[in-house]
């Protein structure tokens, strides 16, 4: 019995922690919060390119939906790459995002530029035939990018992820990725 009680009391008695225990403690919680940062970080990459991707598509859309209303041809330009990019809608011929008042819908300037996008770089908006503009088909609502009817605008996260926005012959706008979870692996070659 006394043996026993020895054991207990001297477990029972060494109540502090060691200064090893404490620093394997400390890197341990230092790890995980690393891995937790840089996940988030990357989480928030992500989200920002969908963003921008889901903004031109909504814009996309819209420049479909106005030119069969309008029963006027509407134009999507595409201007820069890189982190210095804009696009703009416009009324019956393309336009330049670049300058003011260029870009008009129902007499409302309609660019949105890189600003609005941190850390997502437009890597390439070409349209069959070359161009960086598409145009909706006033009758059908087909795309027409420079006479020829179809598009890709590539963008693309600091963090290497890539988010296209096709505009299929049709004028239907669809998303796709090499890389993000929950999008068609089906892309076009990227740039």
């Amino acid at each position: 019995m006394n043996k026993t009680y020895s054991r207990m009391s001297s477990i029972f008695e060494n109540k502090g922690i060691t200064t090893i225990e404490l620093i394997v403690v400390i890197s341990i919680i230092g790890i995980l919060a690393a891995a937790a940062v840089n996940s988030y970080s990357n989480s928030i990459t992500n989200k920002r390119l969908e963003s921008a991707a889901n903004q031109i598509y909504a814009d996309l859309k819209l420049a479909k939906s106005e030119a069969k209303a309008k029963n006027k041809t509407i134009f999507v330009s595409f201007k820069g790459t890189g982190k210095n990019w804009c696009y703009g809608i416009n009324e019956e011929t393309a336009c330049n995002c670049k300058k003011p008042d260029s870009c008009l819908l129902n007499e409302s300037e309609k660019i949105y530029n890189s600003v609005a996008f941190k850390d997502i770089n437009l890597q390439k908006a070409r349209f069959a035939g070359g161009g960086s503009s598409t145009a909706f088909d006033p009758k059908r609502g087909f795309a027409v990018g420079n006479g020829v009817k179809n598009g890709t605008i590539w963008l693309k996260a600091d963090n290497d992820n890539q988010l296209a926005v096709i505009v299929n012959r049709l004028g239907r706008v669809r998303f796709c990725s090499p890389q993000l979870a929950g999008y068609s692996k089906s892309c076009p070659t990227p740039p």
